[in-house]
């Protein structure tokens, strides 16, 4: 079976390789890799080392409060369209100090052109994970796929992850929810957060792109 290579550069070289089932259908997928750099945050297609390996913060709002909003952004120097069903995998921290709390995540697709964004995609929330020891550490991990209708992105824009982290704290004043984000493209296990090996640490998004042979 033969196999044709699709090559779109941003930031790292972005290589799709398509089936023959994917040629037929004209969808197939690139495996961005979401990180922190030095400076910003970063997909690519390549793996790298995140100079941080999380992002986080905390809440002790009785309602659902986005405690966590990440943008992930990836430089177009040709033009690409999006289209189909795509799929994030984010694993996540959370626990609370006193009592409980409830936490989710939701993962959106977006054109960014340096002022303005598009939305492209949105996923639903993932199952919502409820801390039942006080105190303790948790880990989950999150699979959100959204639909992306047929949309381009120009050369000079950006294509977008954004994963936003929702929380409450469910057990009265005076206590707080926690909530964190991996996102390492190369998997390491954070020395904190109650990390196991067991979870991944990677945040990938499984990008849909439209063939045009």
């Amino acid at each position: 079976m033969g196999v044709v290579p699709i090559v779109y550069r941003g930031q790292g070289n972005l290589t799709a390789t398509y089936e023959f089932s994917d040629i037929a259908s004209g969808a197939g997928y690139i495996n961005f890799y979401a990180g922190k750099p030095s400076s910003g945050y970063m997909l690519s297609s390549s793996t790298f080392y995140s100079d941080v390996l999380y992002t986080g913060t905390s809440t002790n709002a009785a309602d659902y409060t986005k405690i966590v909003d990440v943008d992930f952004d990836c430089l177009m120097n040709k033009p690409i369209t999006l289209q189909g069903i795509g799929y994030v995998q984010v694993s996540y921290h959370y626990m609370n100090t006193n009592a409980a709390g409830d936490f989710y995540v939701i993962v959106r697709a977006r054109k960014w052109n340096g002022a303005s964004e598009t939305e492209l995609g949105l996923s639903t929330a993932s199952a919502v994970k409820h801390a039942a020891v006080p105190g303790t550490d948790y880990t989950a991990t999150a699979g959100c796929n959204m639909t992306i209708a047929s949309a381009g992105i120009k050369s000079g824009e950006y294509l977008r992850l954004t994963v936003e982290g929702w929380a409450r704290n469910t057990g009265g004043g005076g206590n707080t929810s926690y909530m964190d984000i991996l996102h390492d493209p190369m998997g390491r296990t954070p020395g904190t957060l109650g990390w196991t090996s067991a979870t991944p640490s990677t945040l990938i998004f499984q990008c849909p792109v439209r063939i045009d042979l």
